[in-house]
């Protein structure tokens, strides 16, 4: 058969020539589909530059994720301290036990905090204790503690690479007496934050 002879036989098509194929069309729809391909691509690169370059700190609790600005300058200690407390969700608090193995020693233990809601900050920190709680049978005998908090919770520290002990990586110390919250709406403000 040559080429001049119809595709078609009494049994069907033989064969085919370049020009029976659509390749333009598919030509096109490749090339748009490799270029929305790639500009796709180079936009998520540049949002995922654009989000490590802005200013802000990622603090992830559960699924939840908080977006914290940068921390204040080092050289501004209470602002430093109430920015820690404000980002921390948990503390080590140390008590003076009553247990009776250790009655006298130092205790410490690890507890949830907050500092108010999210909006509404305070640089005080808040926590809920049970009284079944080791630390708060403390507290209810001695109610002197210290509270350990460090700034290693967020992401600023291994974003800077910086290691939890590093100096730059802020650890707040709060020392004194903790107090039981009564008063109806600092208990209701208290366990929303929580």
């Amino acid at each position: 058969m040559s080429k001049l002879e119809a595709p078609y036989s009494l049994l069907g098509r033989q064969y085919a020539t370049q020009e029976d194929y659509p390749t333009k069309k598919c030509k096109y729809f490749f090339m748009g589909f490799i270029t929305a391909l790639v500009l796709t691509l180079l936009g998520g690169t540049a949002f995922q530059l654009y989000m490590s370059s802005s200013k802000v700190v990622t603090v992830s609790s559960g699924r939840l994720t908080h977006r914290w600005p940068e921390p204040p300058p080092h050289d501004q200690v209470a602002r430093v301290a109430r920015y820690v407390v404000h980002i921390s969700e948990w503390a080590s608090i140390a008590t003076i036990s009553t247990a009776d193995p250790i009655k006298g020693y130092p205790f410490g233990n690890i507890m949830s905090i907050s500092d108010g809601t999210v909006d509404r900050s305070s640089g005080t920190p808040y926590a809920y204790i049970t009284r079944m709680d080791l630390s708060g049978k403390d507290l209810l005998m001695d109610n002197r503690a210290t509270l350990s908090i460090s700034e290693a919770q967020s992401d600023y520290c291994q974003k800077h690479d910086l290691d939890p002990e590093d100096p730059r990586c802020a650890r707040i110390l709060l020392t004194g007496t903790m107090e039981e919250v009564r008063p109806v709406r600092c208990l209701h403000t208290c366990c929303h934050s929580l």
